[in-house]
């Protein structure tokens, strides 16, 4: 079997060293492998979005002696020898045009919007003449991989690709070229494992995102187990409780500096009182299309002043917006004018997202649930309230919420009395033992031959990341301390090639 990894950047250490290890596992099988990278094709990256050149040649240099853990069958491909240089014209006023951009069939925009959301937060960056010279040089980078990526493929005739993430600027087309060609590829991702070790975790033919694949993710973790059916639906619901109790379940804790059964002030029981919930919308527009082509509204702000509209005048209606705590602080529009809406319109209440009011109470209090992908959809389905979803998620594809396809749809929703929830215990409590369940990795060993789990070091008050089998003199430490006074010393002695953009259109 002829298998072709790809990584592009030799910074991020866990994931590159995870595709060693498993490429080496490969190899060890019998198996024809190759191993490409980047090698400087692009000028950007995830890691190195300034496009500071000499730092890229840092990451070569440190993929290099990475690659040299491989074992000698394995053929090592640096894509800057395939790439050609090519001059292009690109054409486009607004970052929503940027996104439509495609390259050979590969949705290039979407990968460059994806770095740039990512590394800044901002959703509609400006686009003149000083800022175009920067969009311009990300696109003409990816579309250069692009290419060097389908002569590599040309070159090995691979009857499978593996790759990490896939999402990544500098990974989307070592995932949709061989896709275009319905060559199949395993994506890899890492969790944490019970034993406090990465595991391996395999999409098929798909982005971790994909919400098809997420779902067959659940399921096959579900069915899988060898937990009875009673210690899982016991693990399912204990996510729920813990996240209404303040208990770090799978993420962050959002309600900490909440105050439990505080309500909005003026709150009216004789109204039909609609909570919304939205999300960290840059989060969700860096994915791309995989959660967007489900979306109601073309943005939250615009979904909810529709709405708003819709409702003016009826006052046996008001809304109440609960600003997700993760845009606490971003000052970017998308978030800030949320707080216009109670000076333009009278039915609603926003609620800023550091402010004590309880969102468990909220939801409590509230008729109906409005949610725009976050996990409080399924949170406020579980606690059996009716929860209309206006975009992609997780659990989309679990029958727990209404999903209205239109606005009419959704109207009518809000206005249904008694309208019963959709909770399903068992489709819940699949996905809380998903995000609880630390056996759910392909492997249950961490690692095969090379450990890439990281560590960090602190050297003269700095802290490094490592991971322990990228070594030097047989020292990790030494290798840490290596690379990143190599990236000091770059970043001293050569200047961006761009200065990230960080205005708004």
């Amino acid at each position: 079997m002829k298998i072709l990894f790809f990584h592009a950047c030799a910074f991020n250490k866990a994931p590159l060293c995870e595709l060693i290890d498993e490429a080496e596992k490969f190899a060890r099988e019998g198996n024809e492998v190759s191993f490409a990278y980047c090698g400087g094709t692009m000028e950007g990256c995830f890691s190195n979005p300034v496009m500071n050149r000499l730092d890229c040649k840092v990451c070569s240099h440190s993929m290099r002696k990475s690659l040299k853990m491989l074992d000698p069958s394995v053929k090592l491909m640096d894509l800057s020898k395939l790439a050609v240089n090519k001059l292009f014209d690109w054409q486009y006023d607004t970052a929503a045009e940027i996104k439509q951009i495609k390259y050979k069939e590969v949705e290039i925009g979407y990968a460059v919007m994806s770095l740039y959301i990512s590394t800044t937060r901002n959703l509609s960056p400006k686009i003149d003449a000083q800022t175009k010279p920067y969009f311009d040089a990300l696109l003409t980078a990816c579309a250069t991989l692009v290419d060097a990526v389908a002569s590599a493929i040309d070159n090995v005739l691979p009857d499978k690709v593996c790759l990490f993430n896939g999402r990544y600027f500098e990974s989307r087309p070592a995932l949709a070229v061989p896709r275009l060609r319905n060559i199949p590829t395993d994506v890899y991702e890492l969790i944490d494992g019970p034993d406090g070790k990465y595991r391996k975790v395999i999409f098929r033919n798909a982005l971790p995102h994909n919400i098809n694949a997420l779902q067959s993710l659940m399921e096959d973790g579900w069915n899988k187990s060898t937990k009875s059916l009673e210690e899982k639906i016991a693990i399912g619901k204990s996510f729920f409780e813990k996240r209404r109790n303040g208990i770090a379940a799978g993420d962050k804790v959002y309600v900490a500096g909440q105050t439990a059964g505080l309500l909005p002030e003026g709150w009216d029981e004789t109204k039909c009182n609609i909570a919304i919930f939205n999300s960290s919308e840059d989060e969700f527009a860096s994915i791309g299309t995989e959660f967007e082509k489900y979306s109601v509204y073309p943005s939250q702000i615009e979904g909810i002043r529709s709405l708003l509209k819709r409702f003016a005048g009826d006052d046996k209606y008001h809304f109440y917006l609960r600003v997700h705590p993760n845009l606490g602080k971003i000052k970017y529009k998308y978030h800030l004018d949320l707080y216009k809406l109670d000076k333009e319109y009278d039915n609603i209440t926003v609620i800023p997202a550091m402010d004590p009011i309880s969102s468990y109470s909220l939801m409590d209090a509230a008729e109906k649930v409005v949610v725009f992908g976050s996990s409080m959809g399924v949170e406020a389905s579980y606690w059996k309230k009716p929860v209309i979803l206006l975009s992609g998620s997780m659990y989309y594809n679990y029958d727990i919420c209404y999903k209205p396809k239109d606005e009419a749809q959704l109207v009518s929703l809000l206005r249904t009395e008694n309208l019963p929830s959709k909770f399903d215990e068992l489709s819940c409590c699949k996905y809380g033992f998903y995000i609880l369940d630390k056996d759910r990795g392909e492997y249950k060993e961490s690692y095969h031959y090379f450990n890439y789990n990281p560590f960090d070091v602190k050297i003269g008050g700095k802290v490094f990341h490592g991971t322990y089998c990228q070594k030097m003199l047989g020292s990790r430490k030494l290798y840490a301390g290596y690379v990143a006074a190599l990236r000091e010393v770059a970043k001293l002695m050569s200047r961006p090639a761009h200065k990230i953009p960080k205005e708004e259109e």
